[in-house]
């Protein structure tokens, strides 16, 4: 039995054709031409030597600037607008290609963000010297991560240290950034810094990291960030938006925490003026004082038959007062050197840290732990048999 092929409107014709074609997730290279912005909207012809199509994508999915003549790869799907039957291609995402593509593309956008105010001195947040708890932004398959912790230990102890892994290049890399940052500016309790890095590579590794999207999520975080990316050479726009730029994935760990031995050395000056402080206080005393009778002393002379009787009785005062702050030196002196660390250790005893940490209770010490002895001289470490 004959039956007759179904007749389709137009409306209907177009959508089957563009749901047909919805259904292709493509990449294509080719060169950005009459660009323009609508609103919400970006539209521009993507062309090569024999033919071009219409494309568009939503401005907020943009990563960075671009501008007519540029050489890019669009990801995304083929369409048609039902209404007009008008083939277009609908973009998900937009590479800048070669170095001149992306060198102009990071120009652009850095002038963008400069002019809003992002890299303002104004708006950098302060460094904690010592912080207690740090989020780490990278990839655990990066050199950079594995670098960054091994510094990190061997300057300082018992930091704690919150890791999110993310892709630090390729179409997610933006993506994984941006809600990494995220997270962490909800987490509780929050880190007292935020570092973000990875190692070096050419401006096409590195794209993600000129990214607007990450640049404004990195300016949005109220928690302090420290940028190192790349090698010493390599600036990213998230280097100059973050409130502290490292130049590579070691020196951010140098960065972020204090060397044990400078702070050793800090504490042996403080401990070294605070035992002198008591000698000064006293000379300067016993200096004036000394002043003080040399005046009286003229005076009294002067006036000798009056004063004989006066004299004595002044030198005797200042006589005693001299006495009671050389009294009063001894016994400060005497207090200081009771209450210095290295006095205890000097007479035989020890302290005994974990992560940094001096162990008061046995009980918070378990078995296979390493610990850390300090005694008069030197220190060494164990493992808890």
């Amino acid at each position: 039995m004959f039956t007759e092929p179904k007749i389709y409107t137009v409306t209907e014709l177009n959508e089957i054709v563009n749901a047909q074609l919805s259904t292709f997730t493509v990449r294509v290279k080719g060169e950005i031409s009459d660009f323009r912005v609508s609103g919400k909207f970006v539209y521009f012809d993507l062309k090569d030597e024999g033919s071009r199509i219409n494309c568009f994508v939503m401005a907020f999915q943009l990563q960075q600037e671009l501008e007519d003549g540029m050489e890019v790869i669009v990801s995304g799907s083929p369409g048609l607008y039902v209404p007009y039957g008008k083939y277009t291609f609908r973009v998900r995402s937009i590479e800048p290609v070669g170095d001149g593509a992306l060198r102009r593309a990071f120009e652009l956008t850095k002038k963008k963000l400069e002019a809003e105010g992002l890299f303002a001195p104004e708006h950098k947040k302060p460094i904690p010297r010592f912080p207690e708890r740090i989020g780490l932004i990278t990839s655990k398959d990066a050199a950079a991560y594995t670098d960054f912790l091994r510094i990190l230990n061997n300057r300082w102890g018992g930091v704690e240290v919150l890791f999110l892994n993310v892709k630090v290049q390729g179409e997610d890399a933006v993506r994984e950034i941006v809600r990494a940052f995220e997270i962490f500016n909800t987490h509780m309790p929050a880190p007292d810094i935020l570092v973000l890095t990875r190692g070096g590579g050419s401006l096409e590794d590195l794209a993600a990291f000129n990214s607007e999207q990450a640049a404004r999520a990195i300016f949005a975080s109220r928690i302090p960030v420290v940028v190192g990316v790349g090698h010493e050479r390599d600036t990213t726009l998230s280097d100059l938006v973050g409130d502290f730029r490292a130049s590579t994935p070691s020196n951010a760990a140098e960065c972020v925490v204090p060397s044990r031995q400078n702070i050793a050395f800090e504490v042996e000056t403080f401990r070294a003026a605070l035992d002198a402080f008591p000698a000064r206080y006293v000379n300067r005393w016993r200096g004036s004082i000394r002043g003080l009778l040399d005046r009286m002393d003229r005076l009294l002379r002067a006036n000798a038959d009056r004063g004989r009787l006066l004299s004595g009785r002044l030198h005797a005062a200042w006589a005693a007062r001299l006495k009671h702050a050389d009294a009063q030196y001894a016994r400060l002196s005497g207090l200081l050197t009771m209450l210095n660390p290295q006095s205890i250790l000097r007479r035989g005893y020890s302290i005994t840290r974990k992560n940094g940490k001096v162990i008061k209770d046995a009980a918070t010490v378990k078995a296979g732990e390493r610990i850390e002895t300090i005694v008069h001289k030197g220190r060494f470490e164990a493992i808890v048999d």
